[in-house]
């Protein structure tokens, strides 16, 4: 996933928009807690930067980006946040390599996505 997990977003049919946002859902599909079911889950837009496995899964160096979680919840840290948390991770469902529910941040000044392919790419031979 590149961007917001768009299980905090909710979309209505009636008006073709996103209208709430519901941060304790994601808990409930792929047991990632968020925080509290307000905006208070988004934790602001904080610098982060690539850890040493994501340079192994190819990241990019830095970034900046909300929803950061606590680093015990995932199986692999790809980048933490200012505050140590993590930002771009893994949550394994599967033991194969390079498997897994892979948050990563792309912003819209990116000019070389070519991470993006790395990242989904990373564990196939």
């Amino acid at each position: 996933m590149v961007g917001s997990n768009p299980l905090v977003l909710k979309y209505d049919q009636k008006v073709k928009s996103v209208v709430l946002r519901g941060f304790l859902y994601a808990d409930s599909v792929i047991g990632i807690k968020y925080g509290p079911d307000d905006l208070r889950a988004y934790k602001g837009n904080q610098p982060a930067f690539c850890t040493k496995t994501g340079e192994e899964w190819g990241m990019k160096s830095f970034w900046s980006a909300p929803l950061s979680i606590d680093p015990k919840q995932v199986d692999a840290v790809l980048g933490r946040d200012e505050n140590g948390l993590a930002s771009a991770w893994v949550k394994k469902f599967n033991p194969a390599v390079g498997s897994g529910f892979v948050q990563i941040w792309a912003g819209e000044n990116d000019r070389d996505l070519s991470f993006i392919t790395r990242v989904a790419e990373y564990g196939l031979k």
